[in-house]
């Protein structure tokens, strides 16, 4: 049977009309689970649970108009209230929560919460076709060292003491013998004492900063091969103590010293350095690899004085008996960049380090040479001191310059807890909690310039003969570290 199109058309109309009353119908307010009618004052706590707003007004968030629901008791641990027609939802707030349940110090909140503190390296690297991810976490450790050190300057050498083409003649019944500056400590280093402070910050992927300063006190030897000689009789012969050439432009004046005849040296060196060590660029099994850069100081001090006396014995210009004087001294001040390797073996109880480098410095050197009566008084007349010129025989002479010097560096340590296994030294914290420290440094630098080396031995008034050689320093050295 066919439905006229009127029927379906009106059917349709009503179907529409039905479902709209149905929904409308269904709009009413939420009841209050206290109990309280939704026409009083309903307080939010009254709500507990509920999800649906008092006014029934829609949310931003959520088209449905919920917003969270407040702490029973009212609004958020802080006491604080969120109005609900401000569409958002409030970060959770550490205030109010118990003491267990806070975060924990240095909680990295991005880009995931983690009790770890940030990474303070943290890298990922492709090596042979694979990605590898590499992260150090840790803290930063403090140390400072102190080292005893036993130190042995460069020896002099062996520059003759005077003018090498002059040879000594026979006078009264010794020889006059030239002597050299190897006499000095017998041919061997000259010995002093020093100390040593370091300052370490060490970051955990091993990279450091140091600091550093040295001072080693004066070194001195003395070359007396007689004691000194009162004249008691003119006419005793004469005992020779040493004999100096000196260079006239003939066949050379001789100096003899027959009362006194004394050659002193003195060397001091200190200095400073600042080091910046990077993490391992090779590491494995306890043995690390890592570059060191970092700038340098060093003043090297060294000084030669010759002391005689002369009786003027049998010379016929009624000269008094006199003495001579010589001062040759050397400044070297350097600055510059310095680079290298430092490598280490071991672990917490003890380790094995060694530690070398080059460096390029600029040297800024002072030399002075001044002395008096350097004359033969047997064989000429010697000036007569005057009020207006009480040193006739003076001489001086000075210059300064700079260059470039370089210098090779070596140092070996031994670092251990030995205090911890020693009886009674275990009990005091001072040892207990510090490092033994056992080293050894070497400190080579070329193009100085040394005092016996430069002495152009004229007749009254020797000059500075500028020549440069090479200086070292070593030292054995024993201290502690502590790390705080």
């Amino acid at each position: 049977m066919r439905i006229p199109n009127k029927v379906v058309c009106l059917w349709s109309c009503l179907t529409a009309f039905t479902f709209i009353h149905t929904a409308v119908a269904q709009d009413y307010s939420a009841v209050p689970l206290s109990g309280a009618g939704v026409a009083g004052d309903v307080a939010t706590a009254d709500y507990a649970g509920s999800s649906i707003l008092e006014d029934a007004s829609d949310d931003a968030m959520y088209d449905e108009g919920y917003a969270p629901a407040g702490y029973e008791g009212g609004g958020y641990p802080d006491g604080s209230y969120v109005d609900p027609a401000q569409g958002y939802y409030p970060q959770p707030l550490t205030q109010g929560y118990p003491q267990q349940m806070m975060p924990p110090p240095n909680t990295n909140y991005w880009p995931e919460v983690s009790p770890f503190a940030e990474p303070i390296m943290d890298k990922t690297y492709r090596q042979n076709g694979i990605w590898m991810h590499e992260g150090v976490t840790g803290e930063r450790k403090y140390m400072f060292s102190a080292e005893y050190m036993k130190v042995g300057f460069n020896r002099p050498g062996t520059d003759r003491i005077g003018d090498p083409s002059v040879y000594p003649l026979i006078r009264g019944p010794l020889f006059a013998q030239p002597v050299t500056a190897g006499v000095f400590a017998n041919g061997s280093d000259l010995t002093s004492d020093g100390t040593r402070a370091k300052f370490l910050i060490q970051n955990p992927d091993s990279s450091s900063l140091e600091m550093s300063a040295f001072w080693v006190a004066e070194g001195k030897q003395i070359f007396q091969p007689l004691p000194p000689r009162k004249l008691t009789n003119p006419q005793n012969p004469i005992n020779e103590r040493g004999f100096v050439g000196l260079n006239d432009g003939g066949f050379g004046t001789r100096l003899h010293f027959d009362r006194d005849f004394k050659l002193t040296y003195k060397a001091q060196s200190w200095g400073s350095d600042i080091l910046w060590t990077t993490m391992p660029a090779f590491e494995t099994l306890g043995f690390k690899v890592r570059p060191l850069f970092g700038v340098k100081y060093l003043t090297i001090r060294e000084q030669f004085d010759l002391y005689g006396v002369n009786s003027a014995i049998g010379n016929i210009f009624g000269n008094q008996p006199y003495i001579t004087t010589l001062t040759s001294q050397t400044r070297s001040n350097l600055l510059g960049p310095q680079a290298g390797i430092r490598y280490e073996v071991g672990g917490n109880v003890f380790t094995l380090s060694g530690q070398t480098g080059l460096a390029v410095m600029a040297n800024h050197e002072t030399i002075q040479l001044y002395g008096n009566n350097m004359l033969d008084g047997v064989g000429q007349p010697i000036p007569i001191p005057t009020p207006s010129n009480p040193k006739p025989n003076i001489f001086r002479d000075a210059q300064a310059h700079t260059h470039i010097s370089p210098i090779f560096l070596q140092d070996f340590y031994f670092k251990g807890k030995v205090f911890k296994a020693l009886p009674i030294f275990n009990d005091i914290a001072f040892f207990a909690n510090a490092d033994m420290l056992i080293g050894y440094n070497f400190v080579l630098v070329g193009n100085v310039a040394r005092p016996t080396k430069l002495i152009d031995w004229r007749v009254d008034s020797p000059r500075i003969d500028l020549s440069h050689s090479r200086w070292y320093m070593q030292a054995v050295t024993w201290g502690m570290q502590w790390q705080f």
